[in-house]
């Protein structure tokens, strides 16, 4: 009987103290977070609190960021892109993440680059912009599948000329990538070509 009641005793007193430790342990880390918040505020200036009616707000410091959503491109619900004219023939084309672009001329087309996000929607968007224009030039800003990974929706343009560095081609070829068209022309530094009156 003796155990027992002794171990009545103690387990309580074990909570007791357990339970003032862990509050004490959480006293102390919530002083340690507000004198770093403290400090980094002192250091940076840059403490920012997600509540936007609070007074270190991000719109305290970057009163545009509500505006830039406001910004977001609006996509076609039929082809799942935004396309604009950046400047005269010079077109813009996104799905809101990835890009492209491409330049119509007196003698055809070029393209840069065709994500494979949106890479079905880019002959559609052709034909639409570009009517009756042909595709003359595909150009790669580089290697990366983001960015090349749907050019093969124009491996039916006849006599297209895919344009990239040689590195970008030794790259695709050693992925063998059946989906990338391998580059017909490439350049070591850089490459400039000219197609009905505009210099790229």
């Amino acid at each position: 009987m003796k155990k027992k009641s002794i171990l009545i005793v103690i387990l309580p007193v074990l909570l007791i103290l357990f339970a003032g430790a862990m509050q004490k342990r959480n006293a102390e880390q919530s002083s340690a977070i507000a004198q770093s918040a403290a400090i980094e505020e002192r250091i940076t200036g840059n403490v920012v609190t997600l509540d936007p009616n609070g007074s270190n707000s991000y719109t305290t410091f970057a009163p545009e960021l509500p505006a830039t959503v406001g910004r977001v491109p609006q996509l076609d619900p039929k082809t799942g892109v935004y396309v604009e004219e950046a400047k005269p023939n010079l077109f813009y084309v996104t799905d809101g993440i990835y890009q492209s672009a491409f330049l119509k001329t007196e003698e055809g087309v070029i393209v840069f680059d065709a994500p494979p996000s949106f890479a079905h929607a880019l002959p559609g968007v052709l034909q639409r912009y570009a009517v009756g224009e042909p595709i003359v030039y595909l150009v790669y800003s580089h290697g990366h599948t983001d960015h090349v990974g749907g050019t093969a929706v124009f491996a039916d343009v006849p006599d297209l000329q895919v344009v990239a560095p040689v590195a970008v081609a030794e790259s695709i070829a050693a992925r063998g990538n059946p989906g990338i068209l391998m580059p017909t022309l490439t350049y070591e530094d850089q490459y400039s070509f000219s197609l009905g009156g505009e210099t790229v």
